[in-house]
């Protein structure tokens, strides 16, 4: 375990076995379709590959990078794209791969930014689900989820904190000393 982790939160393997369970709800419900899993960079791209390799149907990749922070630790609720979706998804099954949904003012403003291109269909496909963070009037539908968990600050697979522990292999809680 790295020195900066509380403790492991969700391991590798639980991990891997939830990975799995999604790519067969997503090869179930696009059978005999090629949706296009549409990454959000940075945290959502170790998630989006190993769901990919986990998944039977067909599908292409994307990334978009979008932010509603700036240089903030808190969303202006406002997006900025920093970088578009290369593939056209107009009249296309799109799946947004995300790596954790917590206050989901980002997720929303990129939601509605995401419809203008007139896809086929929109779904959301969560790793993390962060829960008791969010108001009432900014709950979101998720599609495919796979863990709920409480209010802690998590880094690894993925996730950071300035950039960091994304290349961990589990999801751990960050020490409060190291972000504080």
């Amino acid at each position: 375990m790295h020195k900066d982790v509380e403790r492991i939160l969700l391991t590798k393997e639980q991990i891997s076995d939830k990975v799995e369970s999604i790519a067969k709800e997503i090869d179930k419900d696009y059978a005999g379709s090629v949706p296009i899993l549409l990454c959000i960079l940075n945290g959502g791209a170790v998630f989006a590959v190993d769901l990919m390799r986990q998944m039977q149907v067909d599908a292409e990749i994307d990334f978009m990078q979008v932010s509603s922070y700036g240089k903030g630790m808190r969303s202006r609720g406002e997006i900025t794209i920093l970088k578009d979706a290369y593939l056209d998804l107009k009249d296309r099954d799109v799946i947004i791969i995300e790596d954790i949904a917590d206050t989901c003012i980002t997720l929303k403003g990129l939601i509605k930014k995401l419809k203008e291109y007139r896809p086929k269909s929109l779904k959301l496909c969560v790793l993390i689900n962060k829960t008791g963070v969010r108001e009432p009037s900014e709950d979101i539908d998720i599609d495919y989820k796979g863990f709920d968990i409480p209010n802690v600050f998590v880094v690894g697979y993925g996730l950071d904190y300035a950039n960091k522990y994304r290349d961990l292999p589990y999801v751990g809680i960050l020490k409060p000393e190291v972000y504080s």
